[in-house]
């Protein structure tokens, strides 16, 4: 029995792979860019930028380098008190992500040690009372807003910052309290009403004197 030549088989096979291969090439790409803090320009080092099961770390500049990328694939870029964002494959450039937490250590300026239960007010609200270590984790505020610190038996404190961390210090005062909140208005007495469909009585005419 006379065999079939392997040559073109191998041959064939060999094409096959060259174009899986030559096609893969084509349709991925190498994503590349740079994560960095939205208000302040800052680099993002240790960002994580992740395609599926695949994850890439932002250096110390807060660039990064994932290869063989789908094209079109969606990369998921964040980082640690950071809103995260999806961004294209591709030459990505930069990445600005938006501060979304901020924690707060409130000290002692005296003592430098925590103030016990400190709190974070805005305006009337309450945003949140800290641990007995003097930390507070809040929803960042905003670039532009203001906002205070204070606890019992310390000097309030207003603030604003750009940053995710913040270290406040108080003064200590015997005097000092958190900013307590306007009572709320009593409400006015509703109006009595007259018995449904009763008219309300008239006054009786007055006599009038005969002539």
């Amino acid at each position: 029995m006379r065999r079939a030549p392997i040559g073109p088989l191998i041959s064939l096979v060999a094409i096959i792979v060259t174009a899986l291969v030559a096609g893969n090439f084509f349709f991925t790409v190498d994503a590349h860019g740079r994560v960095v803090d939205d208000w302040n320009n800052t680099p993002l080092p240790g960002a994580q930028i992740l395609y599926g099961s695949r994850i890439a770390i932002a250096d110390d500049g807060g660039n990064f380098v994932m290869q063989h990328v789908p094209l079109g694939a969606s990369l998921n870029v964040r980082a640690t008190t950071y809103a995260a964002t999806d961004v294209p494959a591709g030459d990505v450039g930069e990445v600005r992500l938006t501060p979304a937490t901020l924690n707060i250590t409130v000290l002692d300026s005296a003592t430098g040690l925590g103030v016990k239960s400190p709190e974070a007010h805005k305006g009337n609200e309450t945003l949140r009372v800290g641990s007995e270590s003097g930390d507070i984790a809040i929803a960042h505020p905003g670039k532009d807003v203001t906002f205070t610190i204070c606890a019992a038996k310390y000097t309030p404190q207003d603030v604003h910052t750009t940053l995710t961390h913040l270290t406040v210090k108080l003064d200590p005062n015997p005097a000092g309290a958190c900013p307590t909140p306007p009572p709320s208005p009593t409400p006015s007495p509703a109006p009595s009403e007259s018995p449904s469909g009763s008219p309300s009585p008239s006054a009786a005419p007055s006599p009038t004197a005969s002539p």
